[in-house]
């Protein structure tokens, strides 16, 4: 859904299809307790780089009101899917690596803790793995808890298979910020700017109960941009 490939359809004489997360905040209506001006400049971004796109398809791990275009949920691997044995450990990931400080932090906690990032830290406490897969959602679905970035594709399996999140972010990364905040609006999970995380948020988090996986009826994703290819090939709509 970028607008290289846009341009490249166009240039082409192709329809395109742009899909993404980002499109949320273009596709569907922004729930009033969140941001205006997170919203508005991420709406601008997703319009822009999908401008001249047939069909947009927008791809959200909660319910949103829409606005244009089509919203489907994200196809989700059958490993990410199967049953939960939360007895395990505290599963962190970091996109843009984690601070030390927080590490430590979390290996202070009264739970083993498992690491996936390209560097070992070598922290006490933290057993980390090299990025996998395969490893990952085996972890994640024993883990009792998820810490992490708030990239919306982990966060839509930690809401679909009611894995307790706590998603972090930049201060000024207003994508994850949004994320952030439709996950506490929807009650699934909790998060904040990486900064803001105290030890006394970070406990209360692990005391939660866990919110149960999320009943949404939604197509998927792939279903979704299968039938916009038939519409677009058959000139319908």
């Amino acid at each position: 859904g970028d607008l290289p490939g846009v341009l490249a359809a166009r240039a082409l004489r192709r329809p395109a299809i742009a899909v993404g997360h980002g499109l949320v905040f273009y596709c569907c209506a922004r729930p009033p307790e969140l941001p205006a001006d997170r919203w508005r400049r991420e709406a601008l971004k997703a319009g822009i780089s999908t401008l001249g796109a047939h069909r947009r398809v927008a791809v959200s791990f909660v319910p949103l009101p829409l606005r244009r275009g089509r919203l489907a949920r994200p196809t989700l691997e059958h490993a990410a899917a199967t049953p939960r044995t939360p007895d395990g450990p505290l599963l962190c990931y970091f996109r843009d690596g984690a601070p030390r400080e927080l590490l430590v932090r979390l290996a202070a906690l009264d739970a083993p803790v498992i690491l996936f990032s390209t560097r070992d830290p070598g922290i006490p406490g933290i057993e980390h793995h090299a990025p996998s897969r395969a490893r990952f959602l085996e972890v994640q679905r024993s883990a009792r808890a998820v810490v992490a970035t708030a990239g919306s594709q982990l966060m839509s399996e930690c809401v679909a298979t009611g894995t307790p999140l706590l998603a972090l972010h930049a201060p000024d990364d207003d994508e994850q910020a949004l994320n952030v905040a439709l996950l506490r609006r929807a009650g699934l999970g909790d998060g904040c700017p990486l900064p803001e995380l105290d030890d006394a948020r970070l406990r209360r988090f692990l005391a939660r109960p866990a919110a149960p996986p999320l009943a949404w009826d939604a197509p998927d994703v792939a279903a979704v941009v299968l039938e916009e290819v038939h519409a677009l090939l058959g000139g319908a709509r």
